[in-house]
């Protein structure tokens, strides 16, 4: 069963206001993604009004609720807060596509023109595209977020000053762990061809 239902027939005298709770277990369940989830204690609303035009459905409202991803930088849980517009325009389903009313004040490209057949339709897959699309690219916890710590073995030095030198000239400090995996890699092949040396000498 749909989350949020219109009954078209109810829309026939002038249209009918919607105050529809989002339900955060319903979120969860249409998101469906490890990455991103509903904020459990977000309270959201669908607050909106259809009114028909002719046999179009038209929609509008307001959108609030909250999710959670993770930072692009710490992976730490991120809450985002979902307020948006929520636009819609419905048509019948082999009904002609007619031109949107005037009074409507939206171009073509704002809305997407969906379908609908019978008497219900159901606002459920435009609720789940909105909240996704207020989701940012890069989710960042806040604007000083230092990222993940690492370990201080494979930090490497702060600045150029304290970099190693490498044939008399300081090198990058992110590429410092990989000059100290080079000496290694180059100590044990040291080390292997010693202990060869050795044996061929002792037979």
């Amino acid at each position: 069963m749909a989350e949020f239902e219109i009954k078209v027939h109810e829309l026939e005298n002038g249209g009918k206001s919607y105050d529809l709770p989002v339900d955060p277990s319903w979120l969860d369940r249409v998101l469906d993604t490890p990455d991103l989830r509903a904020a459990p204690d977000a309270n959201g609303r669908a607050t909106f009004f259809a009114s028909l035009s002719g046999t179009d459905v038209i929609i509008r409202g307001r959108l609030r609720t909250a999710v959670i991803a993770p930072c692009a930088r710490c992976l730490a849980d991120t809450r985002i807060a979902v307020d948006t517009d929520l636009t819609a325009l419905f048509s019948r389903a082999g009904g002609d596509a007619r031109p949107l009313p005037e009074e409507l004040e939206l171009t073509p490209e704002d809305l997407d023109r969906e379908t609908y057949s019978g008497d219900t339709l159901s606002l459920d897959e435009i609720v789940r595209e909105q909240v996704v699309l207020e989701v940012p690219m890069q989710v960042h916890c806040s604007e000083e977020c230092p990222g993940l710590s690492v370990p201080e073995h494979v930090r490497g030095p702060a600045s150029l000053t304290d970099a190693p030198l490498l044939d008399g000239k300081p090198i990058d400090p992110r590429f410092a762990p990989l000059l100290g995996l080079r000496d290694a890699v180059a100590s044990d092949a040291a080390s292997d061809a010693g202990s060869k040396k050795n044996k061929k000498r002792a037979s």
